[in-house]
């Protein structure tokens, strides 16, 4: 089994918990399982419901709690496509 890193600090937020897998990064949901597939080279908080992430290209992008890429506009509310 992978060793888990919690990030600091290793408190939830807005339901949850930012976690290191070796070099990936994701969010652990309240059940304490990773709430998407996805895995990211680094994960900030969820704000609103999206949260800045930094894909494997290096790129900064915003996910949603699904991990799943979304745009926003200025005040972090998600766009449609």
């Amino acid at each position: 089994m992978a060793q888990i890193f919690c990030g600091d600090p290793c408190i939830p937020h807005q339901g949850f918990t930012i976690v290191q897998d070796g070099r990936n990064w994701y969010h652990l949901n309240v059940d304490g399982k990773p709430a998407y597939k996805e895995r990211y080279s680094l994960v900030e908080h969820f704000q609103g419901g999206v949260a800045w992430a930094r894909d494997r290209s290096g790129a900064w992008i915003r996910i949603d709690r699904q991990g799943h890429k979304v745009k926003t506009n200025t005040t972090n509310v998600v766009l449609d496509d």
